[in-house]
Order: structure tokens, then sequence, then C-alpha cells
């Protein structure tokens, strides 16, 4: 089963959220639990990266192609878990 289509449109359904957001505060708070839940996923994937390659010299580190990827995640989990607190203020006021 391929789940790139799967995953793509929750991607494009996230970004749309995360756009209304700037009108509504329901959309706002839906985009960012998506993205929090999106990149929890992708951010798992450091567990199953390969830890050395050849370009390493053997050393246990994230190789270049999958570890900037996966790098780039943990950077956006952390924006996305800024996100729902900002929206629960904005509907505070």
């Amino acid at each position: 089963m391929n789940l790139i289509p799967f995953l793509g449109t929750v991607e494009l359904l996230t970004a749309a959220l995360l756009i209304a957001g700037v009108w509504s505060v329901r959309a706002s708070v839906l985009g960012a639990g998506a993205s929090v839940l999106t990149f929890l996923v992708t951010s798992s994937f450091v567990l199953s990266a390969p830890a050395s390659g050849p370009s390493l010299g053997g050393v246990p580190a994230l190789s270049a192609v999958p570890g900037a990827f996966l790098l780039k995640d943990l950077v956006l989990l952390a924006a996305a878990l800024f996100l729902p607190g900002r929206a629960l203020q904005r509907a505070k006021r």
C-alpha cells in the first residue's frame, strides 16, 4: 500500500488549516495539532535512519541525506508546538 498520496493530502490539508488560522482560531488550533502529529511521526524516523555512512568513517552520526531532512522536522516540530498556545491566546482576547 502506497501511503505517499495519503501523507501528501494530510500535509496539504494541514497547510490549508494553518492559512485559514489567520481568520479562524479553530482552524489555527486544528492546523497546529495536525502539524504536531505530522512532525512527531516524521521525527520518529530518526530511530530507524542509517546511523553511519561511508563518508562518516564509521562514526555513529546521521548521514547527510536523511539526516538534514530529519533535523529539519525537529525544528518544525518545535515551531508547531508553539502554534496552539498562540492560537489559544488569540481566542482569549
